[in-house]
C-alpha cells in the first residue's frame, strides 16, 4: 500500500490539477472533515487522521503507512506553515476536497475523497505556492519586456518577452509548459530554484533567439474560473488561446522574424496540434518549426498509465489490476460516453471530458501533415516519459517524414532536462536538488533554430 500511495504523491500533481483549477468553496461538512484530516497529518498525529477515515480506507492506509508517506516529504518542503486554500467539487458521485497547504520551501496539496460522507481516499501532491515563486532576472544586455495577451480583456495575461542584444529581426519561440497549472518559468513544486523555462529563455536570448512565455491559463486565471469552465476545460482554453495571442503579439513586433513553438512535457506533445490551430488563424502566417522536449506522441492517459504500471511491483499489481483495468476501459470508451458521463467521470485522475479532447488529435499525424522541421529531445534518466514512450515512439511515428527532424537523447538528464543527481527514485524527490537545464540542450536548440534562418 505504501508504494501505491507514494505513486500518487509522485504523479497526480502533474495531471489532476490540469482539470481542477481552484475555486473558493464554503466550509461544508466534507471541507471541515478534510481540514481536520490535514491538520492531524501536519501535526504528525497520524492516529487522529486515520480515525477520520472510513473503515475501508483505514484498513488499507494505516497510521504507519501514512507516516511513511508523509515524513519523507518534509525533508524537501520544510516545516508546515498553514492552510493556503480549500476547494471542493463533485466527480463520479464523490465529493473531492482539495486542501492546499503552505510549507517552508514549497506547497502540498491534500486531495481528500468522500463517498457517502466518509473519507474514502487521501492523496498528497507537491504544488507551487505563488508567494515563494520567482527570483530576479540577472542584469545583462537582454531586453525584457511585459506584453499583454488579450489586452483589456477580463482574462488578460501578462507575458514576458526576451529580446537578444543586437540587431534583429530575431527568431523567437513561444514556450508551452507542461501539464497542470504552471507559471511562466515552469517553477518546480519540489524546489523553486528549478525553473526550466527561465533557464531556457535566458540562455536562448544569449544565443540570439527571442522568446515569449507566460503563466498558463489554469495558473493565471484559476481563481476566476467558474465550475462550468473547469468541467468543460479543453486544450483550446488551457493552451491554444494563449499561444495564438502570443504569436499575434510577436507578429506585430518588427524585431521578430521566424516563430517556433517550444513545448515541454505535455506542451511538447501538443506542439503539432497548436501549430495547426495557429496557422488556421487568418494573418498569423506559418510557424517555422517545433522544439519538443520530454514529450510523447501518445495520448496523455497512456503516459499516466505507463507511469503507474512501472511503479507497481508484482504484489501491488495484483491488488490494483482491477483499478487499472477499469481506467483503461474508461479511456477506451471516451468516444462513446455521453456528455454527462464525460463531465462526471475521471480517467487516470483527469476529467474524461478533457481526456477525450486531448486524444482527439494524433500528435504524430498532425506533425506529418504540418511538414515543419522539428527538434525532438529528452534525457535518458527521464522516468515520467520513458525513452520508449518518448523519443523512440516519435522516431517510429515520424518514420519517412519528408521534412527535417532532429533527435537528441542526452545522457543522465531527467524530465526537466537537468542532471540526475544520484540514483533515480521514480518520485518527485528526483527534482529536490537545485539545478539548471543542460547548457548543451539549450545550445542545440539555438543551433537548430538559427540554422533555419
Amino acid at each position: 500500500m505504501k508504494r501505491f500511495f507514494s505513486l500518487f504523491v509522485a504523479l497526480l500533481c502533474c495531471l489532476t490539477l490540469s482539470a481542477t483549477a481552484e475555486t473558493q468553496a464554503p466550509e461544508t461538512p466534507e471541507a471541515q472533515t478534510a481540514r481536520a484530516v490535514v491538520e492531524a497529518v501536519a501535526a504528525e498525529d497520524y492516529d487522529a487522521a486515520v480515525e477520520l477515515f472510513s473503515a475501508e480506507l483505514a484498513a488499507t492506509l494505516s497510521a504507519q503507512a501514512l507516516q511513511e508517506a508523509y515524513e519523507p516529504l518534509l525533508a524537501v518542503i520544510g516545516t508546515y506553515q498553514g492552510i493556503h486554500s480549500i476547494t471542493q467539487y463533485s466527480a463520479d458521485g464523490a465529493e473531492i476536497v482539495m486542501v492546499q497547504c503552505a510549507y517552508e520551501k514549497s506547497g502540498l496539496m491534500f486531495t481528500v475523497t468522500f463517498t457517502s460522507g466518509s473519507v474514502a481516499g487521501l492523496f498528497m501532491q507537491l504544488v507551487a505556492i505563488p508567494e515563494i515563486d520567482g527570483l530576479e532576472a540577472p542584469i545583462d544586455s537582454t531586453t525584457r519586456e511585459e506584453v499583454a495577451l488579450r489586452p483589456g480583456a477580463e482574462d488578460e495575461t501578462i507575458a514576458t518577452l526576451l529580446i537578444p542584444d543586437g540587431e534583429g529581426p530575431f527568431p523567437a519561440v513561444v514556450m508551452l509548459a507542461g501539464s497542470g497549472p504552471q507559471d511562466k518559468d515552469e517553477t518546480s513544486a519540489v524546489n523553486a530554484a528549478n525553473r526550466p523555462f527561465y533557464d531556457i529563455a535566458e540562455e536562448l536570448a544569449r544565443q540570439g533567439v527571442a522568446s515569449i512565455r507566460y503563466d498558463k491559463y489554469t495558473y493565471a486565471h484559476a481563481a476566476n474560473m467558474t465550475e462550468d469552465e473547469i468541467a468543460l476545460l479543453t486544450i483550446q482554453e488551457e493552451y491554444i488561446n494563449d499561444a495564438v495571442a502570443a504569436v499575434a503579439a510577436l507578429r506585430a513586433d518588427a524585431r521578430i522574424g521566424d516563430i517556433y513553438l517550444l513545448g515541454h512535457s505535455q506542451g511538447a506533445m501538443l506542439v503539432p496540434r497548436i501549430m495547426q490551430a495557429i496557422e488556421a488563424q487568418e494573418g498569423l502566417g506559418e510557424i517555422a518549426g517545433g522544439v519538443m522536449l520530454s514529450g510523447s506522441p501518445k495520448p496523455l492517459w497512456q503516459i499516466s498509465m505507463a507511469q503507474n504500471v512501472a511503479l507497481l511491483g508484482d504484489e501491488q499489481m495484483e491488488s490494483y489490476e482491477a483499478i487499472l483495468s477499469e481506467q483503461i476501459q474508461l479511456a477506451n470508451s471516451l468516444d462513446t460516453m455521453t456528455e454527462e458521463e464525460l463531465i462526471t467521470k475521471t480517467v487516470f485522475g483527469v476529467s474524461a471530458y478533457y481526456q477525450k479532447d486531448e486524444t482527439s488529435v494524433d500528435a504524430a499525424q498532425a506533425a506529418l501533415k504540418n511538414g515543419r522541421r522539428l527538434f525532438i529531445a529528452q534525457g535518458d534518466a527521464d522516468w515520467q516519459v520513458t525513452t520508449a514512450d518518448g523519443i523512440e515512439a516519435w522516431k517510429a511515428a515520424l518514420e519517412g517524414a519528408q521534412f527535417p527532424v532532429e533527435y537528441h537523447l542526452y545522457e543522465n538528464l531527467n524530465h526537466l532536462l537537468m542532471t540526475q543527481e544520484g540514483s533515480v527514485t521514480r518520485t518527485l524527490m528526483d527534482y529536490a536538488l537545485p539545478g539548471h537545464v543542460s547548457q548543451q540542450v539549450i545550445e542545440d536548440i539555438a543551433a537548430f533554430i538559427l540554422a533555419g534562418e
